[in-house]
């Protein structure tokens, strides 16, 4: 469990809290060192998909070094970039490559890199969370022994806590990344809002209801609770919708 204001959007907020707990988690299950994969999301990764005349690896690279600028306008010294190129399509009669490119900030890489090596461990692959979902899905040949992903269109949603991810994968291919502002922050700050409650209070209020479809008849506190969480979770789910929706 992350300690409260120790990690926020992908940031370390807090690494000497953050680094305790973590050590904890691992002394638990008797892991002591070796290497490690690092899974990251937070709404300053920009991906973008970038429809490229068929080229091989190489020009791909020097191609998107030209054309960055007219669809990420950043700072690009103030990122890690890499791309992949997720599918072969037809357009106008001719192959092309649809490149998906994605930019974290290196703040943010290199925080994530010292901070596990503090631990003892040693980082050997970064990735953000999308990435990860579709590698897991593409080659994990089943879920629960009765989803085979690679024959159908599947969406993953992370309900995360500032913020919450939709992730698209069709037959095996990366199809669409979108993040939404809303999560578990924005129920807790209603909860608080309408009741004053607050810290553990919001954690025992939200524990203390068994499934937020059910309303019992009459006025209860129990009852209040449950509809607010309700609505702020309807809330969530809309924004979620607009995502299918596009």
């Amino acid at each position: 469990i992350t300690p409260p204001n120790t990690y926020d959007n992908g940031y370390i907020e807090d690494e000497f809290k953050l680094a305790a707990a973590v050590r904890e988690e691992l002394a638990r299950n008797n892991i002591s060192g070796g290497t490690c994969h690092i899974t990251v999301k937070s709404t300053a990764i920009l991906t973008r998909e970038i429809l490229l005349p068929k080229l091989s690896g190489k020009d791909i690279a020097g191609l998107l070094h030209y054309q960055m600028e007219e669809h990420l306008p950043m700072d690009f010294s103030k990122y890690v970039i890499q791309h992949k190129a997720v599918e072969r399509i037809t357009k106008d009669g001719k192959e092309k490559l649809n490149v998906l490119v994605a930019a974290v900030p290196k703040e943010l890489v290199e925080t994530h890199y010292d901070f596990v090596r503090k631990l003892g461990l040693k980082p050997e692959v970064m990735d953000y969370q999308s990435n990860s979902i579709w590698k897991f899905l593409n080659h994990a040949g089943s879920v629960n022994g009765s989803l085979y992903p690679q024959d159908k269109t599947i969406a993953a949603i992370d309900l995360g806590y500032s913020s919450s991810y939709v992730t698209i994968i069709s037959e095996g291919k990366a199809k669409l990344n979108r993040a939404i502002d809303s999560g578990g922050q924005s129920l807790d700050k209603n909860i608080s809002s309408l009741t004053g409650l607050s810290g553990e209070e919001i954690k025992a209020c939200k524990q203390g209801i068994i499934d937020v479809s059910m309303v019992e008849e009459g006025y209860s506190e129990q009852n209040r609770y449950t509809n607010i969480v309700k609505t702020s979770i309807e809330g969530i789910m809309d924004k979620i919708d607009k995502v299918f929706r596009y």
